[in-house]
């Protein structure tokens, strides 16, 4: 390495590790995201439902319904003596739910016929309506299930032990496994497929997205800021009246740059496996390799945002408004499953994106380089025509 590049970082480096507030904010803040994430995702669900329960009917049966509802310690319940009182909550938005139980509902039920209770849903918060949709809806499913089971072994004590009809004989067992055969026709269960003997929580899953926030705010954005810097102290200056050459003090701040962002992966790492012992692979030997990819690319995407800036501030807002948009498609709080199929093309299409998913491999599968390899190594090839891009833009910028 030339003194050059060896003096230009040991300046960056010195000038960085200088300012402790930016020192805190560069490292702390995505320490601060992934604990707070880790709180509301990582634990177990806290969510309360406000439900406001009519019951006209005073039954049996509505009584279990009420038990039933009470006991799923997702509802906040209050029983209302009518209608309008529940209404008049859910219009100020008291209630998330209003259920009202018809009057005859275990009458209705003994007696063959199909009773209708009546759900209302407040719809201000579209995030709380759709939930309260689906919890209602899935309890209802669950109890009709169940009530189907009671009803059908009530129906059983009646029947004799062998039906005949046209030269057919039905045993009572045959006749009641057409019954619920009909009643319900696929019987669903669903099992947990856990991969490797292991499940994979929210914090271990944010912990492999938040190498992307690194690469685009601590390498992207804080090279924009860095060269943005540059030029309004008037270091550019005299860049120019130097005899260095501009690939060498480029390559030295590629190179501090990349050492601050190795430094904020290993103090992340370390800090979340004392405070939150996720369960993680760390084989360094596939990890430093991805890290220095999305690194580079990072760092190279925020050279061109800064050298084809008209200006530092224009640079500076660039960098945080392509990070902030990017971070939402590289799989970094959500999964890209969730996404519509054009946004998941957009997010494939995103070089980051690739990276974080093999670090997550890597993380949280263990699976080593030889299976990530392929994925990757098209980023490589686009990291070095980045990089090429961005050397010929610094030497512009700096003539310029």
């Amino acid at each position: 390495m030339s003194n050059e590049i060896w003096g230009i970082l040991i300046k960056d480096l010195k000038s960085f590790l200088r300012e402790k507030e930016v020192l805190f904010w560069y490292v702390a803040f995505p320490l601060m995201l992934m604990f707070l994430y880790s709180a509301i995702f990582g634990g177990e669900s806290s969510i309360t439902l406000d439900l406001g329960v009519v019951d006209y009917s005073q039954d049996e049966l509505s009584n279990s319904i009420v038990k039933a509802l009470n006991e799923t310690k997702i509802f906040d319940m209050a029983i209302y003596d009518n209608t309008s009182a529940g209404l008049s909550l859910l219009d100020e938005r008291k209630l998330d739910i209003l259920l009202v139980i018809p009057e005859g509902l275990l009458e209705n039920i003994t007696r063959g016929r199909q009773s209708s209770l009546k759900v209302y849903i407040e719809s201000y918060n579209p995030n709380t309506a759709q939930l309260s949709k689906s919890v209602i809806e899935g309890f209802f499913i669950e109890f009709n299930r169940n009530m189907r089971k009671r009803l059908l072994d009530e129906m059983a004590k009646y029947m004799p032990s062998n039906l005949s009809y046209n030269g057919y004989t039905f045993t009572r067992e045959t006749l009641i496994g057409f019954m619920i055969s009909f009643s319900e026709p696929l019987n669903v269960s669903s099992v947990e497929y856990i991969r490797g003997g292991r499940t994979v929580t929210y914090k271990e899953f944010l912990l492999a997205g938040l190498f992307g926030y690194i690469f685009l705010f601590s390498g992207m954005s804080g090279v924009a800021f860095m060269l943005a810097a540059e030029k309004v102290e008037g270091h550019i200056k005299r860049i120019k009246a130097s005899i260095a050459k501009p690939i060498n003090i480029l390559i030295g701040k590629t190179l501090a740059e990349l050492l601050l962002v190795l430094l904020n992966v290993a103090i992340i790492i370390g800090t979340s496996i004392i405070l939150l012992r996720p369960a993680i692979y760390l084989d360094f030997i596939v990890l430093t390799p991805l890290i220095i990819i999305g690194a580079v690319n990072g760092i190279a995407i925020g050279l061109l945002l800064a050298t084809l800036s008209p200006s530092p501030r224009a640079a500076g807002s660039a960098s945080i408004a392509v990070a902030t948009f990017l971070q939402f498609f590289i799989g970094l709080y959500f999964p890209l499953e969730i996404f519509p199929a054009f946004l998941r093309g957009i997010a494939e299409a995103i070089p980051f994106t690739k990276v974080v998913e093999a670090i997550r491999l890597s993380l949280l599968e263990g699976v080593g380089w030889e299976k990530i390899y392929p994925d990757v190594f098209p980023l490589i090839v686009l990291g070095v025509i980045l990089y090429s891009l961005s050397v010929l833009s610094y030497r512009r910028w700096v003539k310029k």
